[in-house]
């Protein structure tokens, strides 16, 4: 009986040490807790691979601004690195040793990231490769020697330069708006304009029908050249609509010097657009189309299939006898 009791004993004490051992643990494992920083009062950020150093700042309209020449950031790209900088959230404790090199964490891979609001430096952490369920991202805090998982795979929403943020779109108006088109194709240039009262009046259709395409309402009018000869709708349609929304492949350190391959200027009434395209160079192998716009700071280049898609000769966008006959 006693030998019983003493084995009880025994068995009691174990439990009860293993018991401190797990809360000891616990303690020692504690994840850090990351305090919110509101999105909005953040006003500068910067991201750094050891090569470049990227900035954002909050300009005064509250828009992102990238680079020191503050160039136009990316809207969905700013805001979306914002989110993660604001909400940093740890789920596990992955290494305690130093050993960074297989998490991305190492002086050569990482990326520093640093958020300020206003004068004061909010936060700082390094940013790693994606942990195996590529749910989670390595990170390591300011100040902090161990490796942990933090929510979701945002490696490469930081693996960025300037250009990577700055905003690609070079071209952007209200299709409704524009009036009148100019067209210079190498020698030949043309005018073409929209029958009078035909804005007005595809609005009104856009309006009653709000079940079909709004932007062919919008610029399905009746177009004609200067000289009274009558263009294909649909071939101004889509050549107004590829323009609308404009993104280039990557923006350009220098303006282009050869002489222009096509320009494009579209009129309205309160506004005038231009888009000029210059002849096509190929660049580590890729076929490329130097270009400037009206409202782009700089220089850009579009991708083949898409400026062979916008330069269009003026007599290609008028109705020829064996169009009507195919209409007929």
């Amino acid at each position: 009986m006693k030998k019983e009791i003493v084995v009880l004993v025994a068995i009691i004490a174990a439990v009860g040490a293993y018991i401190v051992l797990q809360r000891s643990d616990q303690v020692q494992y504690q994840l850090p807790e990351l305090a919110l920083i509101a999105p909005d009062t953040i006003t500068r950020i910067e991201i750094s691979d050891g090569e470049e150093a990227v900035v954002l700042e909050r300009a005064a309209d509250d828009t992102w601004q990238v680079g020191e020449a503050k160039y136009k950031a990316d809207a969905h790209k700013a805001e979306r690195i914002v989110e993660v900088i604001s909400a940093l959230r740890l789920s596990t404790l992955v290494a305690e040793s130093e050993d960074y090199h297989r998490f991305a964490l190492d002086p050569e891979q990482r990326v520093r990231v640093k958020a300020w609001v206003g004068e004061d430096l909010k936060r700082t952490f390094d940013v790693g490769k994606a942990a195996d369920t590529f749910r989670h991202t390595f990170v390591k805090l300011e100040g902090d020697p161990r490796v942990y998982h933090a929510e979701k795979n945002f490696q490469e929403w930081f693996k960025v330069s300037t250009e990577d943020l700055r905003d690609k779109r070079v071209l952007s108006f209200d299709q409704a708006k524009i009036d009148r088109i100019v067209l210079t194709h190498k020698d030949q240039s043309a005018a073409f304009v929209r029958a009078a009262g035909t804005a007005e009046l595809e609005q009104g259709q856009a309006s009653a029908k709000a079940d079909e395409d709004s932007s062919e309402n919008a610029v399905a009018g009746t177009w004609q050249s200067e000289a009274g000869v009558h263009a294909d709708d649909t071939k101004v349609a889509a050549l107004l609509s590829l323009l609308a929304s404009l993104d280039c492949q990557r923006h350009l350190t220098e303006n282009p010097t050869a002489a222009p391959e096509f320009e494009i200027t579209l009129h309205g009434e309160e506004e005038t657009h231009t888009l000029t395209i210059y002849p096509k160079v190929e660049i580590d192998g890729q076929i490329v189309w130097p270009a400037t716009s009206s409202q782009s700071a700089s220089a850009f280049e579009l991708p083949d299939w898409k400026a062979q898609d916008i330069i269009t000769a003026p007599d290609d966008l008028l109705i020829t006898a064996s169009d009507n006959e195919t209409q007929e």
